[in-house]
């Protein structure tokens, strides 16, 4: 044992660092993550999964009203250009849903977080979904620490405090109708 110290007592201070990391990579990796603690995969279908990890479409979500502004097959009065759109008004940004319902034509009348303020259209949270949380905030979602990340017709991305989004911060709605 006391040649070994000698031995690392004689090595530079980046070589100890070196080998350190190399051992610890091979303990926590090889002995710890393979052989103690191994991963088991399952082969599953996307059913399977919690509801917010199946696809994209929990991640973000597109403006209803600029996607019915912009085609005439949803039931808008398309082809809207993004010219014609305030370059306030978000367009995509972090959500529960596909879509992004705006109170300019989904109100807010119902208190879901018992804040006293109304936060969620009652007819999107009683649409029969069985997910608690998926249609509060009319599908907007402040994922992150300051809020949500809002993409908006200028094609600018700002971080926007669920304050933000229910007090129609910059205009960010927008209406179309």
């Amino acid at each position: 044992m006391e040649k070994l110290l000698n031995y690392i007592r004689r090595l530079s201070p980046l070589t100890v660092v070196l080998l350190s990391l190399a051992v610890g990579v091979l303990f926590g990796m090889i002995l710890l993550g393979w052989g103690v603690f191994p991963v088991q995969w399952y082969d599953t279908d996307p059913e399977d999964l919690r509801w917010d990890s199946r696809s994209p479409k929990g991640l973000y979500g597109m403006n209803h009203n600029v996607a019915s502004a912009v085609t005439k097959d949803r039931g808008g009065p398309g082809p809207a250009i993004m010219a014609e759109i305030k370059p306030s008004v978000l367009i995509i940004a972090d959500s529960t849903l596909e879509w992004i319902y705006t109170p300019d034509g989904w109100p807010f009348n119902l208190d879901t977080d018992d804040d006293g303020r109304s936060d969620t259209n009652s007819s999107l949270y009683n649409g029969g979904t069985t997910q608690p949380g998926l249609y509060t905030y009319n599908g907007f979602r402040a994922r992150h620490p300051r809020g949500g990340n809002v993409l908006s017709a200028d094609m600018s991305v700002a971080s926007v405090s669920l304050e933000g989004w229910l007090d129609n911060d910059h205009g960010l709605w927008g209406t179309y109708r």
